[in-house]
């Protein structure tokens, strides 16, 4: 069977050898974040662990002799690299994006010797490809408005842009998150929750038939129908709908 993957030119068939076809497709940040990280305890845990443990070391220069360089410019960029965000938060959203996504896009800024890091949301800007040479990418499409629309922009380019990311085979200047490996036994683990929020909410069965000798029209049933589902939510929230059948 195949697998449909989304690469950087679109979408290409790799043959699975495996007797089920599997579709993996929008492996976005807004995607993932709601489907794993946002509802899954489990993957919350995993990406959290690690995400602060990277954000904890200290980051700092050293020159080639092995010694530290307290007062270089990208030292100092390292200890206040945005104005609303410290080092350690900073660093925390770049491994939250790269574990969830693949990849998390720096933009460089430079204020005479002074540098700034700013981060852009790896769903609002994605490499271009170039149909030849050995660059993995020679720019940037950005969605400023949120739209879905990309645009290639000046202000965003190879100079001032770079993209930490796990290596993928197959997407090069993307990369590939961790999520993406665990994504099917996410999509059971919340399949799963649900069916058993669902389970317990209606237990699975009609907990109570009520039947009458006489013959009751539509309207009528559905009114018995509701004086009782009254009476029983009124002593517990757990119970089922009854069934009254005439």
């Amino acid at each position: 069977m195949k697998t449909q993957i989304i690469s950087e030119r679109g979408v290409e068939s790799v043959s699975t050898g495996s007797a089920q076809s599997v579709s993996l497709s929008d492996f976005s940040i807004v995607k993932t974040a709601f489907e794993g990280y946002k509802i899954n305890g489990w993957v919350r845990r995993c990406v959290d662990i690690i995400a602060g443990q990277a954000s904890s070391p200290p980051w700092i220069v050293k020159n080639a002799d092995g010694e530290t360089v307290a007062n270089h410019p990208l030292a100092l960029a390292f200890e206040s690299p945005h104005p609303q965000m410290t080092r350690s938060s900073m660093v925390k959203t770049m491994v939250q994006w790269m574990e969830l996504g693949g990849h998390a896009p720096i933009v460089i800024y430079k204020e005479g010797t002074a540098l700034q890091f700013g981060l852009i949301s790896p769903d609002r800007i994605r490499a271009v490809i170039p149909q030849k040479g050995t660059l993995l990418y020679s720019g940037f499409e950005v969605d400023l408005g949120g739209t879905g629309a990309f645009v290639e922009s000046n202000e965003y380019s190879i100079d001032n842009v770079i993209i930490p990311r796990y290596s993928d085979p197959i997407k090069l200047a993307r990369g590939v998150g961790t999520l993406m490996s665990a994504a099917l036994a996410v999509d059971q683990d919340n399949a799963q929750s649900k069916w058993n929020v669902g389970l317990m909410n209606n237990r699975g069965r009609v907990d109570d038939v009520f039947t009458t000798d006489q013959s009751l029209d539509k309207k009528q049933g559905e009114t018995i129908t509701a004086r009782i589902w009254e009476k029983l939510r009124s002593i517990s929230k757990n119970v089922g709908k009854p069934l009254v059948v005439s």
